[in-house]
């Protein structure tokens, strides 16, 4: 496990977990009303979908969608994809990590409600940044 990060979902494909911010904004969310708590069951509903049947098998691309390659400012340099699990304007923002061969997470590094649908790239650059430490520890 990754310290700081508790499950959400685990499944035949992979295991997905989400950064502590990220289980808050869902939980604070969830009870600002019902359209609210529908969002954050959508989003919990994709998470659980990419668990059991990977990426490759979602049925909807436009809720679980690929927000670009972005440096991770490590050392060794790199890219790594940023993914954005979207319900309206809920936004859980994460990506795959490779554990061991054959063997992924799915990392759920941060949230956002959006005023507007373009994402904010300061927060996909934080996020792949992220990405790029928890990398680093199953290199």
């Amino acid at each position: 496990m990754i310290e700081g990060y508790g499950e959400i979902a685990r499944g035949d494909c992979c295991l997905v977990l989400g950064s502590s911010a990220v289980r808050d904004l869902l939980q604070e969310h969830q009870r600002l009303s019902a359209k609210a708590r529908k969002d954050v069951h959508k989003v919990g509903l994709i998470l659980r979908r990419l668990a059991e049947y990977g990426y490759e098998n979602l049925q909807n691309t436009e809720q679980f969608k690929r927000q670009g390659k972005f440096p991770t400012g490590m050392r060794r340099g790199g890219e790594v994809a940023v993914y954005a699990v979207k319900s309206f304007q809920l936004r859980v923002y994460g990506g795959f990590i490779k554990v061991t061969e054959g063997t992924s997470m799915f990392a759920c590094v941060e949230g956002a409600v959006k005023k507007r649908d373009s994402a904010d790239q300061s927060q996909l650059l934080r996020v792949a940044k992220v990405l790029g430490e928890i990398n680093d520890q199953f290199r």
